[in-house]
């Protein structure tokens, strides 16, 4: 999601930037930094009035606005269309209460308002506050991304090829057998290991109902953790009280198995046998080590889904991947127009306090690899639910709804 900065300046400033026609130069000027004595890249770069755009696109246009003027505010005009498009901005159901000439022209008033309240903010210097700028940065980039980065990957460059390597390459994410958590005990001694496992049939005696159906499980496995950490043999697992992870009874073992601790197929056999969760094999299963005593401590079921079912999801998926790619080296293009230092001592050295009190979720800075998702109506949606209460004096509810007299501002 787009994210801006509404609480630390007037969301009058942010619109200032979004809406005025030209700023002063100054005000898009800034300082030059120092130029530091460690250098990312030494390539000849070109002034920054010189650089190209990466995009082999003709230069963008704003497009003629020759609608009736209904009104002029000092140099700013409003239009027929700047009216539609700021009405646009609400609700059909909202949209429908301006139908008449009376709540037309109360609409009108408001962008009146707007207009002078965006001229005394840019008079009394609010459009070089930084944040202000940083914000119009932000505008400018979400334009970009949306019109132009986000065409250099689209959906249909996907090819099915892809698509079935893709699933190949991933198949344990579509096809699963079931798979069963196990964890063991192991002991030398036959006779020790006899005795603990009686002691724990007994404990499953007690918890086990009518219907063979065990109390708690989690007293079990409990129990059974317990005699793992105290005497099982099996380092790799004693510490994770007896834990094997999750196995399947026959193939390849999952990629998360503990390397030392594969079970035989007995012990496989007599894990897969068990019927519920927590309950104990009632017999030591032998094996080179020593004697085994097994418990069933999970379940995941097997589950298959084919390359027809999941296709679009990889395709998404891909698209994503692409377009993060494309993304990468979009930005690397530009890093060689522009010579880019950074003093890494400085940036060693900075302090960060950590005791200031962290934005909330919508004032978090902008991630540009945000903007290549579906979410430009999010960011619309929250830049004019932040201008109509920042500027509708008769604080009028976030659905558009009508108060004492003005309709709600947008931007």
């Amino acid at each position: 999601m787009i994210k801006i900065y509404k609480n630390q300046i007037l969301a009058i400033s942010t619109s200032i930037l979004l809406t005025a026609c030209q700023l002063d130069k100054q005000s898009t000027q800034v300082a030059p930094v120092a130029q530091s004595t460690q250098s990312t890249q030494s390539t000849q770069s070109a002034p920054p009035s010189t650089i190209q755009p990466i995009i082999p696109q003709s230069p963008i246009e704003i497009p003629k606005d020759d609608s009736k003027v209904l009104a002029k505010v000092g140099d700013v005009v409003i239009t027929e269309k700047e009216f539609e498009r700021r009405l646009n901005l609400l609700t059909p159901f909202t949209k429908a209460r301006y139908q008449s000439p009376e709540r037309k022209r109360e609409f009108l008033d408001s962008l009146i308002r707007f207009e002078l309240l965006a001229k005394e903010a840019q008079n009394r210097g609010h459009h070089l506050n930084p944040d202000v700028q940083l914000n119009y940065k932000q505008a400018m980039v979400k334009e970009l991304m949306r019109k132009e980065v986000r065409n250099l990957v689209k959906l249909s460059d996907i090819q099915e090829a892809e698509v079935q390597a893709y699933y190949q390459e991933h198949l344990d994410e579509y096809q699963r057998p079931l798979q069963i958590r196990g964890a063991h005990i192991l002991i030398q001694d036959q006779v020790k290991a006899q005795a603990i496992l009686d002691e724990l049939l007994a404990l499953q005696k007690e918890q086990t109902k009518e219907n063979e159906k065990l109390k708690d499980p989690l007293v079990l496995k409990k129990a059974f953790g317990d005699w793992a950490l105290k005497e099982s043999l099996d380092e790799e697992s004693k510490g994770k009280r007896g834990d094997l992870q999750y196995l399947v009874k026959v193939g390849t073992q999952p990629k998360s198995r503990l390397a030392q601790s594969i079970p035989t197929q007995a012990i496989l056999d007599a894990l897969f046998s068990l019927k519920e969760v927590g309950e104990i094999y009632p017999s030591l299963i032998k094996s080179e080590k020593g004697y085994h005593l097994i418990q069933k401590t999970g379940e995941r079921p097997a589950f298959s889904r084919s390359l027809e079912n999941v296709s679009q999801e990889i395709k998404n998926q891909l698209l994503r991947q692409k377009k993060n790619k494309a993304m990468e080296s979009y930005v690397d293009q530009m890093k060689k127009q522009v010579e880019i230092n950074i003093d890494e001592k400085a940036l060693s050295e900075m302090k960060i306090n950590l005791y200031v009190t962290p934005p909330s979720s919508s004032d978090q800075l902008m991630d540009p690899s945000q903007l290549l998702e579906d979410d430009e109506q999010k960011y619309l949606e929250g830049l004019g639910q932040t201008l109509r209460n920042a500027l509708n004096p008769s604080n009028q509810p976030a659905n558009g709804h009508v108060g004492h007299g003005h309709p709600p501002i947008n931007p």
